[in-house]
């Protein structure tokens, strides 16, 4: 068995509580699902595919090497009292936990429909944790 990172480490594996959605005030569509964590913040879990779909999109910026939300949206989670932004790669098996304040001060991720989007490398995530590490409890309406 190989070592990893959190075998040196005393920070215990992320469990977060799904409670309800925030939904984007542009097109109204689920960010993700915010609830309370272990680490005593408010997480939003997001969905997201790490890998291209069939016809080619994925949801993973390679040119910034990390995920991104415009502006709109991160206001939104912000006025959630979201303090955490979990990314769930679900075709990756990865957890990546980041500080709201990451995606506030992100990198330039271009712009989509006329608003600016900011993103954050999957290298400067605080922690990165595999679905055998981290607990999801999944909301009820998912």
């Amino acid at each position: 068995m190989s070592s990893t990172l959190h075998d040196y480490t005393d920070v215990e594996p992320l469990v977060v509580r799904e409670i309800k959605p925030v939904l984007s005030p542009i097109g109204r569509e689920i960010l993700g699902f915010i609830g309370p964590s272990n680490r005593d913040k408010n997480c939003i879990v997001c969905q997201q595919k790490r890998w291209p779909d069939e016809d080619g999109s994925q949801e993973f910026y390679r040119k910034l090497g990390g995920y991104s939300f415009n502006e709109c949206d991160l206001n939104a989670i912000r006025d959630a009292r979201v303090t955490r932004i979990v990314i769930h790669e679900i075709d990756n098996n990865r957890v990546l936990e980041f500080d709201l304040s990451q995606y506030l001060n992100g990198l330039d991720g271009g712009h989509l429909h006329g608003r600016q989007k900011l993103g954050v490398p999957v290298d400067d995530a605080l922690f990165e944790w595999t679905e055998g590490e981290a607990t999801i409890l999944t909301a009820s309406s998912r």
